[in-house]
C-alpha cells in the first residue's frame, strides 16, 4: 500500500465540454482493460463509451496540486446521491485520493439521511472491494455491474 499523500493538495474544479479528451483518456487508463474485460476490445464500442460517460453537469475534475488525475460526477436527487464516476489516473490511485473525495459524499449522505448509490464491473474487484471498505454493500447486478449502496445511518 503507497503511502497517504496531503489530501489539502486535492482541488475539484468544474468539467466543461473542452475537459472531453481528458476525461476519455482518464476513463481509458483507470478503466480500459475491466471495459475489454466486459465487453471485448472493440475500440469503437470502447471510444463510444467513453463519449458519452462525460456529462459536465455535476462532473468535477480532480486535480493533485496543478495536475488533472481524474474525474468525479455526482448526481444528487432528492431521496438518494448517485456517484456515476469515480476515476484516477493509476500513478495516482492508492493514495487516499478516492476515499478521501468519498468520504464528503457519504457524510453528506448521513447528514440527509439518504443512500449513496453506484455501479462496478464485476470484474473491477479492486473498485468493489474499495467501495465495500467504505461501508457500500452489493445490493443488486446486472449482466456487467455491481449495483452498490451505503445506507446512511
Amino acid at each position: 500500500m503507497k503511502p497517504k499523500i496531503d489530501t489539502n493538495k486535492v482541488k475539484l474544479r468544474p468539467a466543461t465540454e473542452a475537459d472531453s479528451e481528458f476525461a476519455s483518456q482518464v476513463l481509458k487508463k483507470a478503466l480500459g482493460r475491466y471495459i475489454t474485460m466486459t465487453f471485448g476490445s472493440d475500440d469503437q464500442q470502447q471510444q463510444e463509451l467513453r463519449r458519452r460517460r462525460l456529462q459536465p453537469t455535476d462532473t468535477w475534475i480532480i486535480k493533485f496540486g496543478d495536475k488533472e488525475i481524474g474525474l468525479i460526477a455526482v448526481n444528487r436527487e432528492p431521496d438518494y446521491i448517485r456517484v456515476r464516476q469515480l476515476f484516477i489516473l493509476p500513478d495516482f490511485q492508492r493514495y487516499g485520493i478516492g476515499g478521501h473525495l468519498m468520504k464528503d459524499i457519504l457524510l453528506e449522505s448521513k447528514n440527509k439521511k439518504i443512500p449513496v448509490r453506484l455501479q462496478v464491473f464485476k470484474v473491477n474487484n479492486p473498485a468493489k472491494t474499495f467501495f465495500e471498505k467504505l461501508g457500500f454493500y452489493v445490493s443488486g447486478d446486472t449482466e456487467t455491474h455491481f449495483q452498490m449502496e451505503y445506507s446512511a445511518k
